[in-house]
């Protein structure tokens, strides 16, 4: 398992709007270890458009040891090195950890991790992480690190490593799942409603000024088929319907999907 690279793909995965998260779970067994240096690697990818597992993009944790912290490295535009290597990457956040993941179990232990990173309401990116063992040792306790200046809010690809001075006979990865998890945003307020010069005019506040809304239009209120205006780019906003029907109409603001 020394000098071993694993990756996967999966569905693309955008963090479009202010509060959305993407999050990677899972078990890792290191079977055999005799040395707990920052040597166990794995993250969240954007491949970049490359054929070849260089030039990505993204974030990775390095676990965290006696002599040193746990870390979180983010891959920088234009770089050349491996999707796991400290080449090319930039350190975003440390958190400090005191012991070894050598464990006590003759050198062969289980450990569940997490990464959640998580866009915020200024385009930049919040980043958590755990590598918990089993007597619930956490040798990545890294919270709400912030990176400003994300390279990519786009992920598609899961990565691990064991380096070679992991000294680990096996790596077992069991249950691993990425998952998005959209934003809970509050649905806007309608503040009023009136006819101009024969147009409908509905005015909302309330809304997340990263976010399209929709004002849709029915004739029944059982569905709402008419998408009348889209409208980004502030929190509050008077949508209008330039062809509001001549007998009646429902209408009401909704995210785009």
């Amino acid at each position: 398992a020394d000098a071993s690279s694993i990756y996967s793909a999966f569905p693309e995965i955008t963090l479009a709007n202010a509060g959305d998260r993407i999050e990677l779970t899972g078990s890792i067994t290191l079977v055999r270890v005799t040395t707990g240096g920052e040597n166990l690697r794995f993250g969240l990818f954007d491949v970049n458009g490359r054929a070849d597992t260089t030039g990505w993009l993204g974030y990775f944790v390095r676990n965290g040891s006696g002599t040193g912290v746990a870390s979180i490295m983010e891959r920088a535009a234009g770089n050349t090195g491996a999707f796991t290597s400290t080449t090319g990457a930039a350190n975003v956040g440390t958190a400090p950890i005191a012991g070894s993941v050598v464990g006590p179990t003759a050198s062969t232990d289980t450990f569940t991790f997490t990464v959640v990173i998580e866009r915020n309401a200024t385009n930049g990116v919040l980043i958590n992480s755990s590598l918990i063992r089993t007597d619930l040792v956490d040798f990545s306790p890294v919270v709400e690190i912030l990176d400003a200046s994300p390279q990519t809010f786009k992920f598609n690809r899961v990565g691990f490593q064991g380096t070679t001075g992991l000294n680990a006979d096996q790596i077992q990865l069991t249950n691993v799942a990425v998952t998005l998890v959209p934003a809970v945003v509050a649905p806007p307020v309608i503040t009023s409603m009136q006819f101009t010069a024969g147009q409908f005019e509905v005015g909302a506040v309330g809304m997340e000024p990263s976010r399209t809304y929709l004002l849709k239009r029915s004739s029944d209120l059982a569905t709402f088929p008419d998408s009348v205006e889209s409208f980004t780019g502030s929190a509050a906003h008077i949508f209008v319907d330039p062809s509001p029907p001549s007998l009646r109409a429902f209408y009401r603001i909704e995210p785009a999907q």
